[in-house]
């Protein structure tokens, strides 16, 4: 029994395991699909296809796309540093997806 606030609470209590293995949270739960490595062009990808990168959500893609469409197009995938929420770390998991073609 745990006692809150004056209140009397039963709580039943059972152990269960759980797997926190990343490849299972991945391919089940944020990731069910899986990307080919170098198998999208930034210079052509829309919001739909960005968001398929790990971290890259909505708002991000669409800080991507615009930036592209300010510079006319990306000459380095490291430009993508210059998008809000894109530091080092996220540009690294993700330009192994990513490629550049005129």
């Amino acid at each position: 029994m745990i006692l809150n606030k004056n209140k009397e609470k039963r709580v039943d209590s059972h152990s269960e395991l759980y797997d926190f293995s990343t490849n299972k949270l991945d391919s089940k739960k944020k990731y069910p699909y899986k990307l080919e490595l170098k198998s999208i062009n930034i210079n052509t990808a829309n919001e739909d296809i960005l968001t398929k990168l790990p971290g890259i959500g909505k708002s991000i893609a669409n800080r991507i796309v615009k930036l592209r469409k300010s510079k006319g197009r990306f000459s380095r995938l490291e430009e993508l540093i210059e998008v809000k929420g894109i530091g080092d770390k996220k540009l690294e998991n993700i330009k192994i997806y990513l490629f550049i073609e005129n």
